[in-house]
This record gives structure tokens, C-alpha cells and sequence, in this order.
């Protein structure tokens, strides 16, 4: 990991690569004059003695000052530092800077809930410095720059940074001794060592097993005590950088508002010690909060310290990428050549998509717009909106759906304009194809005015493979993500109309999809937020909306994720063998989807407006696939009451939408333990008397084949009462 930020430090950017091994090793000798001058080793708050007083830390939350007070000082050296082919600092002013975060608290709202977090140490962007020193809005010059970082970025800060003005986090773990930091440092025989793997338990915890996984290794074995410390440039082992699809903390985004402080250590001997969730999930949780802040980011870069080896954490959308370790102490000048690297980065190899121009409000203190132009149109995205629509989260499409103006455009409808920013997966139709294909495809009234209209569409060409390919990983190209912007026409979200208008607009968005199924565009994401409406003098319109995880008919399964919304998907769906993909999905699994929804917004919604907590349905949302397929499960075969405020017409389809999809699911359930049962029973059996059991598999192996699509059809439309708005 460390060559490959090395490409991002070149002056200039080509095809024609240096050999990062021997940029490593230029590198190396030019930071070892820092490491070995007697600055170094005797000066009363040298970087040497930083490193001893962080050796010295048996708490935690001692690590940071001493941290902070050998990194800065170390920066500032680097700043002039002029290696061959690698341009100067990549920032503003001073230029990059650590910065003491705990105990402060940084907040950010996420549509109607505020996250709270707390990292030890963050990398902040240099120009809001003065945000968080004083009141005055101006800008610091390089001399108290200089003075800050020299004497406050140790110490605890005066005020909170923003989620948006954070570059990267550094998070803390301390456990078992560290050793002292040699006199000198020489290129010697130093071996970088072989990262040890931690399990990372479902809720988070370091389960301190040595296994093949994500988590970073703990600190190696230190190495026999010696004034000297040597280094190399040897190649990393093979095993030393790793990548997973999995983000860590992103399933459980509809609780994210009620963590506190599950991630610190308490503080006090008396309280009863908690166990400690992974400083990888920590990270991983800052990282959301980095997406979450900045529009269209590419990827986050964060990091973990467990006693004094530092990892390097990569996000993006396609998932998270883990480093070998280095040791900043026995192996500082390879920590030096890490921070001059991470000190010549632009905004563009922090993660910024720096194509959307920023536009603060006139205080100051806040992104009101961002601009860009693409395509010949100048685009408005206005991100401040009440209006915006994101997803919180780490490996998804990332969905940000956006008000947006445009002079050449026009108004385009009365209720104005979207733009929809989402990381679509390279190997699948985009959504502004298959819509194409929708609008060519010969098709009757329900329809027509029922799905979305796209009135510009255009991918940008950064892919998530990218650092993949150059870090040499297996599959570089497998679930590979690239930015999509499409703009369209704005929709309201169903749930929030009135009972009756509410089930005519389900209704429509249910036979739009039955007829979109028939001429082979499959949508597979049928959810609350996927079912919207607009008004017309004629009354309400129902549209099928998002169609970036649908696929179409010839074109084989596409993509390398299930698709679907975990408390809208079908049971089958979310248990093991329908995760895996082992189970295909079928039209009758959608129609559940239809049925999940309805029930979810007359238990969650009254009359449009979300009902107080608790919320019924809410743990549907806060559950992996499994717990949603159990709580489900038992929703559908319990002794139901419904709430008491779904009256008229809607309770009733809500009675009959659980009696007919409970008996459904339970016929079906029924049937394959009937077989398998049979099954077993004829394994017992001689041959004579095989032939009546035989036929009875027969016969329920019928009973479990498919049935056509319009029988499906035709019993769902026999349940939903009244039908009066099949036809118009």
C-alpha cells in the first residue's frame, strides 16, 4: 500500500511508472538524516523524545499528545524535503497536520437522526483551522500555523471539527509493552514483518484469534533489543495488503443515532471493564461519516494504531483494502516515508471529488451548493436542501439524490428537478440503460407515466478497480463500482400520502412492474423508498422508481450482489442459501416485496406522517438478512394486533395481505418438509415397495415447481380488495 500512495506523491502522472521499489528505497535514505540528527536524539521536545513518552503511555488515551508531538514535528521537516520525482506538500499553508480530537464529540445529522462520534486523532484540512481556535474569520498564516500545530494540536481542542473538513482519523488501541526507540537507524537486514490476523466477532469485538481475515494485525513480536534499528526495501509478503467486500458498521444505519460512547474505554477503575469493539469497526464508522459529509466521494483513507504499529485503511464503495503494518518506532524512517507520502497527497488522493465545486453561505461556515459542469450543461446541485436524499453507509450504491437547477435545461416539470449520484456496479446495466430499453419496449397503459423519465445521464470514468489493479489483488474487477450522475424529473415518496391515494399509487407502481416483468425488465428492488408518485390534474400517479439494481431478460444474472432492501426482500430471500445466490429470484418474490411494503407503511405511517416511537415494524430495519427473515417469519405466525391507528380500507388489506402471504409461505414450507421426509422414508425401503412413495415425490416436486407468472399475478390481484383502480 505504502509504493502504491507512493504513484499519488509523483510530480508528474504518466504511463511511464518509476519502479516504486526504488522510489521506496530514494525515499528511504532521504528520510534518514531526520531520523539520526541530533535534533533527533537530544533536543528536549524532539521528535526522540516524543517517541519515549509514547513508549512510557499505559493508558490509552496517553498515546495521543506524545503521538501528535513526534508526527507534527517530523511534518515540518518533511515539508522541504526534495526527493526525486516526488512533488512538494499537497496542501494550502502549513500543510497537512494531526490534531488531537478526544474527548471532543463530532456530530452529524442523518435525515432526522444526529451521529455522535469521538476519534482520537484526526488529520484536518489546514484552512478551517481557525474554526476551531477562535472566533475570527480569518485565514492563519504559516507563521501561527506554525505556532498552533507547535503548541495546541496536542492538547485537548477548544471546539469540535466538522465530519466534512476531516482528511482522515487515526484510532488507538493499547494493550502489552512497547520497546524503546534505538539511538540511530541504519539500512540494515530490517524485516518487514508478517501481519498477523485478528477475528473480528459479529458485534465487533477483537476476538484475539490469529486467522486469515480484514482485521490488522496486532503488533509483532518485538525483535531483540539493540541501539540500532535497521531497514529495508524488501518486497511486503505477499499476505500484507487485504480487501474485503464487507464494510464493516454499515447494516445497521437506522441505529446509528443511538450509539455513544461504545467505542472508548471507560475512563474509571471502578466501572465493570465493557469489551472493546475493533478499532477497524471504529474506522470503518468514521469512514461512513466521511461519505456521508462530502458529495461524491471517491474513498476514504483512515488508520489504526495498536500499541506502535500503524495500519492503513482504504474505503470505497467497492469495499475496504488493509495494509501491513509499520512500526513507527523500530521502524520510523518507513513511518517518515508514510507521512511524507500522506503530506504531498491533493484533495483528489484524499477521496474529494474535486470535479463538484463547493459554494459556502455567506457566513461562511457551511456548503450551500456545489457546481460542475459536464456535458455541455452547468449543473446546481443544491446539497443544503431539505430535501436531499443519501444513504448512510460504506459498500452500497451510495445513493444521493439531490434538487438540482440548470439554466440550459430549464424548469423541465413544476416540482423541479433531481439528481441522482449513485456508485453503480460496473458489470451491471446502468440505470439509465435499462430505462432506455423501458422507453423502447412497446407496452400498455400502466406504464406509461409510471416509471421515470431520465433527462441526463452520464458516468464519470474513476473506478473503484483501480487501486486494486495497482496493488496486484486478486479479482480487481469484481463488484467494481464507478460514479453515476442522472438527472430527472423530482418524485415524492408514497408513504407519506393519505390511506386510499396511498394504496391507488401502490397499486399502479404494482401493475406497472407486473407489465414490466412480462416484457422481460426485472426490477428486484421493490422498497418503501423505490415507490413514488407525482400529481397530475387527473389525480395521483404512481411510479416504479429506481431501476439500478434491475436487469433485463437475455442478458443473464448480472452484477455480484443480491439485490434487494433487507426489510422489504422475501423471506427466501434473506435466509443463507437465498444470500448466497443459490436461490433465483422470481417474480413471486417481488410480489412479497409489494406486500412488505404496504404492510410497513399502514403500520409505520398514518395518514403520510411517520407515528411515534417504538415503531412496530422498526427492527425489520436494525437486523441482519436472517434476523429479518426471523422477525418476519414470526410477524406472519403470531397472534397479530394491528395498530390502532390503521382504520378503514387499509386495515383490512392488511389483514387479508397476512393471511394470504402467511398461508402461501407456510404451504410451501410444508411442502419441501413433506418431500424431504418422503424422501428419507424411501431410502429406507425395498425396491417393491418404492413405487406409491415414488409417485408421491412425484407429485410434490410438482406441487414446489413455479408456477407462471400470471397465476402469481392473478392471486395476488384476488387478495388485494378493492380492485377498483386496476384499470383507468
Amino acid at each position: 500500500m505504502l509504493k502504491c500512495l507512493l504513484r499519488f506523491g509523483l510530480a508528474q502522472q504518466s504511463n511511464i511508472l518509476p519502479d516504486n521499489l526504488f522510489l521506496l528505497a530514494t525515499c528511504l535514505q532521504r528520510v534518514l538524516p531526520i531520523c539520526n540528527s541530533r535534533a533527533f536524539i537530544n533536543a528536549q521536545g524532539s521528535i526522540k523524545s516524543a517517541l519515549f513518552e509514547y513508549v512510557k503511555a499505559t493508558r490509552e488515551e496517553d498515546m495521543y499528545a506524545p503521538f501528535v508531538n513526534a508526527s507534527n514535528p517530523a511534518l515540518a521537516r518533511l515539508r522541504d524535503l526534495e526527493v526525486d520525482q516526488m512533488k512538494g506538500p499537497g496542501m494550502e499553508e502549513g500543510g497537512m497536520f494531526f490534531q488531537r480530537n478526544d474527548p471532543r464529540v463530532l456530530s452529524q445529522p442523518h435525515r432526522g437522526v444526529v451521529t455522535r462520534r469521538k476519534p482520537d486523532v484526526i488529520l484536518p484540512f489546514e484552512h478551517k483551522l481557525h474554526h476551531s481556535v477562535n472566533d475570527k474569520d480569518t485565514q492563519l498564516t504559516s507563521t501561527s500555523w506554525d505556532e498552533y500545530v507547535k503548541q495546541q494540536a496536542a492538547k485537548k481542542p477548544q471546539r469540535p471539527a466538522a465530519w466534512r473538513d476531516v482528511l482522515g482519523v487515526i484510532e488507538f488501541k493499547r494493550s502489552g509493552r512497547m520497546q524503546e526507540a534505538p539511538m540511530t537507524y541504519n539500512p540494515s537486514a530490517y524485516q518487514v514483518p508478517t501481519p498477523e490476523l485478528l477475528l473480528i466477532t459479529p458485534d465487533g469485538i477483537d476476538a484475539h484469534t490469529v486467522v486469515p481475515t480484514m482485521e490488522g494485525p496486532p503488533a509483532p513480536a518485538p525483535a531483540p533489543r539493540s541501539n540500532q534499528a535497521g531497514l529495508s526495501t524488501q518486497q511486503p509478503k505477499s499476505n500484507s495488503v487485504y480487501q474485503s467486500d464487507r464494510a464493516s458498521g454499515t447494516k445497521r444505519s437506522a441505529q446509528v443515532g443511538s450509539e455513544s460512547r461504545l467505542t472508548k474505554r471507560s475512563k474509571t477503575e471502578t466501572e465493570p471493564k465493557k469489551k472493546q469493539p475493533s478499532a477497524a469497526v471504529q474506522t470503518a464508522l468514521y469512514a461512513v461519516e466521511m461519505f456521508s459529509s462530502n458529495l461524491a466521494i471517491h474513498h476514504a483513507i483512515n488508520f489504526t494504531i495498536r500499541n506502535d504499529v500503524i495500519w492503513i485503511w482504504y474505503y470505497d464503495r467497492q469495499g475496504i483494502i488493509n495494509a501491513g503494518g509499520i512500526n513507527v518506532i523500530q521502524d520510523l524512517p518507513r513511518y517518515l516515508v508514510l507521512l511524507c507520502v500522506l503530506q504531498r497527497l491533493q484533495l483528489c488522493n484524499w477521496g474529494r471529488n474535486t470535479a463538484f465545486e463547493p459554494h459556502l453561505n455567506d457566513v461562511g461556515d457551511r456548503i450551500e451548493y456545489h457546481t460542475i459542469d459536464i456535458g455541455g450543461k452547468k449543473l446546481t446541485l443544491h446539497s443544503s436542501s431539505d430535501g436531499r436524499v443519501s444513504q448512510l453507509g460504506l459498500k452500497s450504491r451510495g445513493s444521493d439524490v439531490i434538487p438540482v437547477t440548470c439554466d440550459q435545461m430549464g424548469t423541465q416539470s413544476n416540482d423541479g428537478m433531481v439528481a441522482k449520484l449513485c456508485w453503480g456496479e460496473e458489470s451491471r446495466k446502468s440505470e439509465s440503460t435499462i430505462l432506455k430499453r423501458v422507453a423502447e419496449i412497446v407496452v400498455n397503459k400502466t406504464v406509461d407515466g409510471h416509471v421515470p423519465v431520465v433527462l441526463f445521464s452520464y458516468k464519470f470514468p474513476h473506478s473503484t478497480s483501480a487501486i486494486r489493479e495497482a496493488l496486484k489483488l486478486a479479482h480487481p474487477g469484481k463488484g467494481s463500482r464507478s460514479l453515476f450522475i442522472i438527472i430527472s424529473h423530482k418524485l415524492r415518496p408514497i408513504k407519506e400520502l393519505k390511506a386510499d391515494i396511498m394504496f391507488k399509487a401502490w397499486y399502479q407502481c404494482v401493475e406497472c412492474h407486473y407489465a414490466l416483468w412480462q416484457a422481460g425488465i426485472y426490477h428486484r428492488d421493490v422498497s418503501c423508498e423505490n415507490l413514488m408518485y407525482y400529481m397530475t390534474d387527473e389525480g395521483v400517479m404512481g411510479v416504479l422508481n429506481d431501476f439500478d439494481l434491475a436487469s433485463v431478460r437475455g442478458d443473464g444474472r448480472s452484477g455480484n450482489a443480491r439485490t434487494g432492501t433487507i426489510p422489504f426482500m422475501a423471506i427466501e430471500l434473506l435466509r443463507e442459501d437465498g444470500q448466497s445466490g443459490s436461490v433465483e429470484h422470481i417474480y413471486r418474490h417481488d410480489m412479497e416485496s409489494f406486500i412488505c411494503v404496504f404492510i410497513w407503511i399502514c403500520f409505520q405511517y398514518n395518514d403520510g406522517k411517520m407515528v411515534e416511537k417504538p415503531r412496530p415494524l422498526d427492527m425489520w430495519a436494525k437486523v441482519d438478512p436472517r434476523g429479518c427473515a426471523e422477525k418476519k417469519t414470526y410477524f406472519l405466525n403470531c397472534d397479530l394486533e394491528l395498530p390502532n391507528h390503521l382504520t378503514g380500507p387499509n386495515r383490512g388489506r392488511v389483514w387479508s395481505f397476512v393471511d394470504f402471504l402467511g398461508s402461501y409461505l407456510h404451504a410451501r414450507v410444508r411442502c419441501k418438509m413433506e418431500l424431504q421426509m418422503t424422501r428419507d422414508h424411501l431410502d429406507g425401503l425395498p425396491p417393491d415397495d418404492r413405487g406409491e412413495v415414488e409417485r408421491k415425490i412425484t407429485q410434490l416436486t410438482q406441487d414446489l415447481a413455479e408456477e407462471p407468472l400470471e397465476s402469481v399475478f392473478t392471486k395476488f390481484t384476488l387478495v388485494i380488495q378493492p380492485c377498483e383502480y386496476s384499470s383507468r
